[in-house]
């Protein structure tokens, strides 16, 4: 993980609007490439995108550590 998405990650953790939204931007190409292992069709894979970058959105603050950030985040689109 880059160490400016590291700042990010503690940025909007802490509940720095910009750098969440840089965040989401940031984060959408890997989450669409998960979800593109992990779902059936490109519905479902849209589906997943949104839903993931809107727990990203309202539970960003809930990150114990930024380590497992990558975690968390797919484990989201996985459900």
């Amino acid at each position: 993980m880059s160490k400016n998405k590291q700042q990010l990650i503690e940025l909007a953790c802490k509940g720095d609007k910009q750098a969440l939204e840089n965040l989401l931007v940031i984060c959408q190409p890997d989450i669409k490439t998960f979800a593109r292992r992990t779902c059936s069709s490109s519905e479902d894979i849209d589906d997943a995108v949104q839903i993931a970058l809107w727990q990203l959105y309202r539970k960003i603050s809930m990150l114990k550590t930024v380590a497992t950030f990558s975690s968390w985040l797919f484990r989201i689109v996985e459900r």
